[in-house]
């Protein structure tokens, strides 16, 4: 299996960074969504690509308390993704 891209990796970031801006969407005004909002981030990679994932994560889940994002593989590799 061949490593993942810095393309692979920008875009695995780019995704994570979006995950982010979700915890702006729910209710608004008085009401409180309250609770930390969970974000199940899919992705296909494996070895150095996962850690990379899973590095971003943690950083992300460290900085954002009212978010979490739980990194899954969705049960697929990206090379499966790309068939």
């Amino acid at each position: 299996m061949s490593s993942p891209s810095r393309r692979d990796l920008l875009r695995a970031a780019a995704v994570l960074a979006a995950a982010g801006t979700l915890g702006g969407c729910g209710k608004s005004g008085d009401e409180e969504a309250g609770g930390v909002v969970t974000v199940d981030l899919w992705h296909g990679q494996t070895d150095t690509g996962k850690a990379a994932i899973d590095a971003l994560i943690k950083q992300f889940n460290d900085t954002h308390p009212l978010i979490k994002v739980v990194g899954g593989g969705g049960g697929v590799t990206a090379d499966s993704m790309l068939q």
